[in-house]
């Protein structure tokens, strides 16, 4: 059984979390061609907060591509792209 609030990476498809996500549980090929998203969050339940940060990969003969790699995780680099 998944728990999607606790997973940390699943399968991006044209439906919001495809009921694949647990590819080796299904026996399933990891194929070029697909893109996962890889979401580690951390949440702090007394202060009502909580945080995750996205990274998309699209799997390449080759090996993955961060389709997210310009994205600013940093607190500054957020928050100036924010106020521009």
């Amino acid at each position: 059984m998944v728990d999607l609030e606790s997973s940390s990476s699943i399968i991006l498809s044209v439906k919001t979390f495809s009921p694949s996500i647990l590819i080796s549980s299904f026996g399933r090929t990891i194929e070029k061609g697909m893109v996962f998203t890889c979401e580690p969050g951390i949440y702090i339940p007394e202060e009502q907060i909580g945080c995750r940060l996205e990274n998309d990969y699209l799997i390449t003969k080759d090996g993955n591509i961060n389709l997210t790699e310009a994205m600013p995780i940093e607190i500054d680099d957020i928050e100036s792209l924010m106020n521009s």
